[in-house]
């Protein structure tokens, strides 16, 4: 049975609600991109979505989203870019003013990306 990447939402959550302990809200900030990350992959695969084999792995597929023709699709790929930049910063930069405040943004930015990532549907067989 294939993971369920969801999974890693619902452990961003309760990393998130460490108040106080900046290494979990940090990692929750990661869980969270990477949930989406491989939820919007896997759609991908199923949809035939072309990408950009020229390009890494996770900019290939934000950038597949956003260059499609549907706003959806733009906004999922959109979103899924500025939750990298998030979790780019979480783990990689010494200093975040606010930790708690980024936490909460990535939480809803995954929300937002999963939902509309669950809204896509294959194409009807012809």
């Amino acid at each position: 049975m294939p993971f369920s990447w969801s999974a890693y939402l619902t452990l961003a959550q309760e990393l998130a609600g460490r108040s106080g302990d900046e290494a979990a809200q940090r990692s929750a900030i990661s869980r969270a991109y990477y949930a989406v990350y491989n939820l919007a992959l896997v759609k991908i695969r199923v949809l035939q979505i072309t990408t950009d084999e020229q390009l890494p792995p996770h900019e290939r597929v934000w950038t597949s989203l956003m260059g499609h023709s549907e706003e959806i699709y733009r906004s999922i790929g959109i979103l899924g870019d500025r939750l990298k930049k998030s979790r780019r910063m979480a783990d990689y930069d010494d200093v975040i003013k606010n930790v708690p405040s980024e936490t909460a943004q990535a939480l809803v930015l995954a929300r937002l990306v999963e939902g509309r990532l669950q809204k896509l549907t294959p194409p009807l067989a012809q």
